[in-house]
């Protein structure tokens, strides 16, 4: 099979770099997306606040403790998520060992892709090729409930 990307030449010593991102499609399939030229130097002297140790020392003094640390902190629910990567792949292969499983008529609708069925997920394409009807109402439509009149719970006994 020939590969039909176009490869990426850079010339040594230049000063701009192009700038590219891989990026799925829609229908999961890789491709190289141009991001545009950077200049390197103002790249690299972007950097100088954060690494010039007065500016480190005295963002300290003045009471940010995280100054000194070697990482940021961030905040977000991340319980679900798999805590190495060795987990990630696993989940991955699981997936796709479950993807392997679906009935061929499934995964034909996926292109026997299994980046394609990954890239579905949760689309309402996804759910239409497995057959689930997906339901778009917000919330469903609560019954009435008339506040003045006094409601009766059981039975009293007298």
């Amino acid at each position: 099979m020939i590969n039909s990307r176009g490869r990426v030449f850079s010339e040594a010593g230049t000063s701009e770099k192009k700038k590219y991102h891989a990026a799925y499609d829609d229908d999961g399939s890789v491709m190289l997306v141009d991001d545009g030229v950077e200049d390197l130097y103002s790249y690299i002297q972007s950097f100088a606040s954060s690494v010039d140790i007065h500016v480190i020392l005295k963002r300290f003094a003045n009471g940010d403790a995280s100054a000194l640390s070697k990482t940021q902190g961030i905040y977000a629910d991340v319980t679900g998520m798999p805590r190495t990567y060795a987990e990630l792949l696993n989940t991955v292969n699981d997936l796709e060992r479950r993807f392997a499983e679906l009935p061929v008529d499934i995964r034909d609708k996926f292109g026997n892709s299994f980046a394609r069925y990954a890239a579905m997920i949760g689309t309402d394409d996804y759910f239409k090729a497995l057959g689930i009807e997906q339901s778009h109402d917000v919330a469903p439509e609560l019954p009435k409930v008339d506040l003045e009149k006094e409601v009766i719970v059981g039975e009293q006994k007298s």
